[in-house]
């Protein structure tokens, strides 16, 4: 385990010490690796082959984290596709300043352009049921769990 890996081990036992790390690595292009990478959000590593950590790499990334946590448990029962359950929530504070979460890996395969055009029919199913749920979910309540609203030019703009 390299220097970023042991950080982070040592953020996670901090802030949950019942939460034993017994190995760590980062997701770099379609491997795993202890280099840490950049991405645009979020920083995930993989612990103990089961979980995934997530960091969000700058601070204006943690309010959408923060949303994500209260959303997810009301909406992934209304949802036909597996969505992380965040089982470690750590909405900041000593020891650890910053949002994270942890939760168990969801079963599947990485998509890769070889997958989307074998798997195209199925994955163009999955998605526009999944999509179709997601617009079904009810407006007042996802604006009460903090999901911004307004008119769809508002967003185009």
């Amino acid at each position: 385990m390299d220097a970023a890996g042991k950080a982070i081990r040592d953020v996670i036992e901090a802030c949950f010490p019942a939460f034993c790390v017994r190995s760590i690595s980062f997701p770099v292009g379609a491997g795993w690796s202890t280099y840490l990478a950049e991405g645009w959000g979020s920083a995930e590593w993989e612990v103990n082959e089961d979980y995934v950590f997530r960091f969000p790499k700058r601070p204006e990334i943690a309010p959408g984290l923060l949303k994500e946590i209260r959303l997810l448990p009301v909406l992934a029962p209304n949802l036909p596709l597996r969505v992380p359950q965040f089982e470690c929530v750590w909405p900041g504070g000593p020891p650890y300043a910053g949002v994270f979460v942890g939760y168990h890996k969801i079963p599947g395969q990485q998509l890769s352009p070889e997958h989307i055009h074998s798997a195209a029919p199925e994955l163009a199913q999955q998605l526009g049921a999944f999509l179709t749920s997601l617009h079904r979910f009810p407006l007042a309540q996802a604006a009460a769990l903090g999901v911004p609203g307004g008119r769809p030019q508002e967003w185009r703009e």
